[in-house]
C-alpha cells in the first residue's frame, strides 16, 4: 500500500511540474511575440513623416517620433 501512495504522489508531482513548465513556456512565447509586435509598431511610428505624439489620460507622453 505504501508503494501505491509513493507512486501516486510521484505521478501527481510530475504532472504539476509538467503543467508549470507548459504555462511558463506559454508565457515566454507570448512575451516574445508581444516584444516583437512592440518593436514593429515603434519602427512604424518612428519612420512616419508626420509627427506622432501619444499620451495617456494624465497627459504623460509615452510615444513620439522624430518628426514630432
Amino acid at each position: 500500500m505504501v508503494i501505491f501512495w509513493t507512486i501516486l504522489t510521484a505521478a501527481v508531482i510530475a504532472l504539476v511540474g509538467l503543467f508549470i513548465f507548459s504555462q511558463a513556456y506559454a508565457v515566454r512565447k507570448t512575451s516574445s511575440a508581444l516584444s516583437t509586435e512592440q518593436d514593429r509598431r515603434a519602427a512604424i511610428i518612428d519612420n512616419l513623416e508626420e509627427g506622432v505624439i501619444a499620451y495617456d489620460e494624465n497627459f504623460t507622453i509615452f510615444v513620439f517620433n522624430r518628426a514630432a
